[in-house]
């Protein structure tokens, strides 16, 4: 758990996230490695099979949004591994994130914002 903690102060000060981009960085993480020490997988011997495996528990469980921001929290942890040589291949590189679903916004017409 040191570079869990340590990733996230790194995020804090050199990144400058928000807190809540932290927060939710953070249980991002926290998620991942309790189904990495549930499935006893060490995090170096983490592979593109068990990631997809892992993915597909977040889309059982969150919406593609929230799946999205995960993915992205993981492969920029992922990321910040490789540098640290933790890890030798940032996996979540080579996961897209399919369509997130997001529509546009639903506005007024003339007629409706002249009854207001």
């Amino acid at each position: 758990m040191v570079l869990y903690e340590e990733y996230l102060t790194y995020l804090k000060g050199v990144k400058n996230l928000t807190d809540s981009t932290l927060i939710a960085y953070g249980e991002d993480l926290k998620e991942l490695l309790t189904y990495l020490e549930e499935k006893n997988i060490p995090l170096n011997e983490f592979t593109i099979h068990d990631a997809r495996l892992y993915i597909k528990t977040l889309n059982d469980k969150y919406s593609k949004k929230s799946v999205s921001r995960k993915i992205s929290a993981l492969r920029t942890y992922f990321t910040y591994l490789v540098k640290r040589e933790v890890v030798k291949h940032n996996i979540f590189q080579d996961i897209s994130v399919k369509d997130r679903g997001f529509h546009l916004p639903s506005f007024l017409s003339e007629d409706e914002v002249k009854r207001l």
